[in-house]
């Protein structure tokens, strides 16, 4: 009988396997075509259901015959219902998601997104539900490491300090675009991540272009683009609220608000943030609000405007200065030396010096006894009482207070008005008035700073002696009741605003051409100089360094020093046309540009020199080219090349002493590349070749000069002209599905990055004709440093039941040097030497992120957690060469120890 009962279980079970059916389909962006990501497919009613993979796929399986609704949902596109018939054999079931977005894809006419197997460049994205699982709270560049060709380091380890180098280029040779509008700083290039601490919150999706970049508009993108789009505003109301929590006391509240379309004509989202903590790093606190909001309207059928604002007024401790790797870590820094054969002297050096710690802050230090009055501090033009802060050193809490003597505050606002104007069926025009107003500065201690040699505040500012000092220092030139102070605390302020226009036409000529044109115009004018934050117990400071002052001493808010600023112009017009052939496009794009600089300076002698320089015009501009063939249809290969003539940037045209330097050179960039994209239901593989050539690279500098009257030593501003760099190198990342649950991410670069030539520079100073000097840099053959020049990475991600997934990311960094400046490299014994070359770094992260399957009165609730650097890996972050070349005098930042965040997400 038992036998008979198996026989017909297994004829059941067999049976039910025989007829039942699945659902496979394909899901994707409606503008666009591009595949979605992580969307969900849920069988409602039950716990089954399916994400979609890289390629936007997804497999429902062993479903039973019968009638089934579906629920497909996907952060930023509206939530679908769709019932299906579920027969013996397999269903195909594909559907194109609309996003959420009052303006479709007219943003992406400014924005210049790269587009699958069609646009020549090398591109990867990274969409919403990425930057919300991996982010955690960290700054934007950090969720940009895991791409080929792509390192980001969080640098200090202070908040906002992150920095993120594409093809061994730096920061300020990348360009940053949020919608399509440039970011970057007018004056120098640099990116500050703090100003913009909220975009990982607000950001429906992130686009790194390496090299040329596909941007219309003259950016010089020397290393790559990253562009990035923030959400629109979104056609459904909802409100969300998510409160995270991690290492360093931190903690983050956020709330988003979309009002939803209102008449057909209105919306309105609304993101707000509060974040907070003493960070992981000592004493390298946050302390940051943030807002971003958009107003959407369609003022006809053809005409529609976006207003939006974005900004994060925030102050941050910061760690500044560098140490040997020894203060940090010793027994890493033993096995750096053994390793690196150095010898016993420099093996028993470590042996007396104190073990500080990963975490080690050497820019603050406590205080105990003082009179608050005496410690008042000035920023943002008013006199704020001190803060009393409780002490953390290496994750604990101390007694006492401290003092930063470093400190980033900063608020930079950036407000757009969009007009998209559908002219005809064949003509879009955008227009784009943009405008930033930056204020705040960096605080930084000046004067003699004496360092606590034991205890538990070793290696850390001696703030109560400094104190103790400036409060009985009287000196009776200036004054016989009142202190004068020795060191004192300063805010280097940095004031400036930005307005710009940036007008677009694009026509379609036809179903196989388009042409895009239009013009891009900026102003900018900067304000930089000193000012008096914190007198540490003394009544007043003295300094000389305005010629037009009639009293050097210097209260709360007085600037001294220097003061003075820049005014820039910037006009541009630029112009694409691309052709579709067939199974070939081709672009060209091209963009002419003039830059006009003038220095203003307050402090100088303007009976001997003017206030204002003269405009000085720089002509420059970008030609590019490219195409894209499909071989077959999910084949396809591209190339492109371009040419840059870029302008130096304002420090490498106008020096600090008021004057142009002599014979401004444009630099010259030179850029092509090749690769291949093969794409199937179960692989996805991208691989190109690079080189980039930029020569006549412009490197203010400075030397020592005899002054041949009076014999004594001056410095002397120059600019070294002429030194030659080569960026080549081969990348490629890969995704593989192994299973609808299983799938595998990976990516490779191998570059080499070198200086190419020795420079002679030879000058005679204004001042002094007859007194030439001659300056020989050994640049030659010498690895560019600031980044690996080899990388790998291997992402997991499992995703076992219908909204969780887990994931592990490994990185490896290798082949790096610490950075330096070539132009001093002026020894004879530098000539082939090559900076210091770090340890390789192993660093491995790990995510988890669930969707609940419930709703708790109509909320939905999604849990996320990160740790990262799980294995608490010994690695440095940045390195800074010195004399020596080696591990015992280089100057280091180590990663960050093991942390973690974790995440709430409350959606109605």
């Amino acid at each position: 009988m038992n036998k008979h009962f198996l026989s017909v279980a297994l004829l059941l079970c067999l049976g039910s396997q025989t007829f039942a059916g699945s659902i496979t389909g394909k899901l994707t962006d409606k503008d666009t075509g591009e595949p979605l990501i992580g969307a969900n497919i849920v069988v409602v009613g039950t716990t089954a259901g399916a994400s979609t993979s890289n390629n936007g796929d997804f497999v429902l399986e062993s479903l039973p015959p019968g009638e089934y609704a579906l629920r497909i949902s996907y952060i930023g596109y509206q939530t679908v219902e769709q019932t299906v018939t579920v027969g013996a054999s397999e269903i195909t079931l594909n559907r194109a998601l609309t996003p959420l977005i009052l303006t479709s894809d007219m943003i992406t006419v400014v924005a210049a997104r790269a587009r699958v197997r069609e646009t020549p460049v090398a591109f990867m994205d990274v969409e919403k539900i990425q930057l919300i699982e991996e982010s955690g709270s960290r700054d934007f560049p950090a969720m940009l490491d895991a791409m080929p060709g792509v390192y980001s380091t969080e640098g200090t380890g202070e908040m906002g300090a992150s920095r993120v180098n594409v093809r061994g280029f730096d920061f300020k040779n990348i360009a940053m675009l949020i919608n399509g509008l440039p970011v970057n700083d007018v004056e120098d290039g640099f990116q500050y991540w703090s100003n913009w601490d909220n975009l990982t919150d607000v950001t429906s999706s992130v686009q790194v272009q390496r090299g040329l970049g596909a941007s219309n508009m003259a950016v010089f993108s020397v290393g790559g683009t990253i562009n990035i789009l923030t959400d629109p505003t979104q056609l459904e109301r909802s409100v969300s609220f998510r409160q995270e929590y991690g290492a360093g006391t931190y903690l983050k509240s956020l709330l988003n608000f979309n009002s939803g379309l209102i008449d057909n004509k209105f919306a309105v989202s609304i993101s707000l943030a509060r974040k907070d903590g003493y960070g992981v790093i000592d004493q390298a606190w946050i302390d940051e609000y943030s807002y971003y909001g958009t107003l959407s309207y369609n003022a006809g059928r053809n005409h529609r405007l976006e207003l939006s604002a974005v900004g994060a007024p925030q102050s941050h401790g910061q760690r500044s200065f560098p140490q040997n790797v020894g203060a940090f870590d010793k027994d890493f820094a033993l096995d750096i030396y053994r390793d690196y054969g150095l010898g016993a002297d420099a093996i028993a050096s470590l042996e007396d010096a104190p073990d500080l710690g990963r975490r080690y802050n050497p820019n603050w230090g406590p205080i105990f006894n003082f009179d608050k009055s005496r410690l008042k501090e000035y920023y943002d033009g008013e006199v704020h009482d001190f803060q009393d802060r409780p002490l953390y050193l290496g994750g604990d809490k101390q007694s006492g207070n401290f003092l930063n003597s470093n400190i980033n505050y900063y608020h930079k606002p950036h407000f757009n008005l969009n007009w998209y104007w559908q002219a005809s069926p064949k003509l879009l025009l955008t227009n784009v008035a943009y405008y930033t107003r930056g204020h705040g500065g960096g605080a930084q201690t000046w004067g003699s700073q004496p360092r606590i040699s034991s205890g538990e505040f070793t290696g850390q500012i001696d703030y109560q002696t400094i104190y103790d000092n400036n409060r009985n220092n009287i000196d009776p030139t200036y004054s016989t009741t009142e202190s004068r102070t020795q060191t004192v605390m300063l805010n280097w302020t940095n004031k400036h605003y930005w307005v710009g226009l940036l007008s677009s036409a694009q026509y379609r000529l036809n179903n196989e051409s388009t042409l895009t044109f239009g013009i891009d115009g900026r102003y900018y004018r900067s304000e930089l100089g000193p000012e008096v934050r914190n007198l540490l117990g003394g009544d007043y400071y003295i300094d000389f360094g305005n010629a037009n002052q009639t009293s050097p001493v210097k209260r709360l808010g007085d600037s001294f020093g220097f003061h003075y600023g820049a005014n820039i112009r910037w006009i541009g017009g630029f112009a694409s046309y691309e052709q579709e052939f067939g199974k070939l496009t081709a672009v060209a794009s091209g963009s002419v540009i003039n830059n006009w600089y003038q220095r203003r300076d307050d402090f100088k002698d303007h009976s001997l020199i003017p206030r204002k320089t003269d405009w000085l015009s720089i002509f420059g501009g970008t030609a590019k080219a490219g195409a894209n063939y499909a071989l077959a249809q999910n084949l396809n290969i591209y190339g492109n090349a371009g040419f840059y003539s870029k302008a130096p940037i304002f420090a490498a045209a106008i020096d600090f002493s008021h004057q142009v330097f002599d014979k401004i050179l444009n630099e010259k960039i030179y850029s092509i590349e090749g690769g291949v994209g093969y794409e199937t239901k179960l692989w996805k593989i991208n691989g190109n070749l690079y080189h980039t050539f930029w020569q006549d690279r412009n490197l203010p500098s400075s030397t020592q000069i005899t002054n041949p009257t009076t014999g004594a030593q001056e410095r002397f501003l120059f600019l070294l002209k002429g030194i030659d760099a080569r960026h080549m190198g081969v990348e490629a990342d890969f995704t593989v599905n192994l299973h609808k649950m299983l799938q595998l991410d990976g990516a490779v670069s191998l570059g080499s990055w070198e200086w190419l030539n020795d420079v002679e520079a030879t000058f005679a100073p204004d001042a002094y004709p007859d007194s030439t000097t001659t300056i020989q840099v050994f640049s030659k053959d010498l690895k560019v440093g600031g980044a690996p020049q080899t990388t790998f990475g291997l992402g997991v991600t499992v995703r076992p039941v219908t909204g969780m997934t887990l994931k592990t990311q490994w990185r490896l960094h290798t082949n790096q040097y610490a950075e330096f400046n070539p132009a001093g490299r002026r020894s004879e014994s530098d000539r082939g030497a090559q900076s210091w070359k770090l340890p390789s770094a192993n660093i491995v992260d790990i995510f988890f992120a669930y969707a609940l399957p419930l709703e708790l009165g109509g909320a939905k609730l999604q849990l996320i957690g990160r740790v990262f650097n799980l294995f608490d890996a010994d690695f440095i972050s940045l390195a800074s060469d010195r004399g020596n070349h080696t591990a015992a005098d280089a100057l280091v930042f180590m990663g960050k120890p093991r942390y973690f965040n974790l995440g709430m997400t409350i959606e109605l």
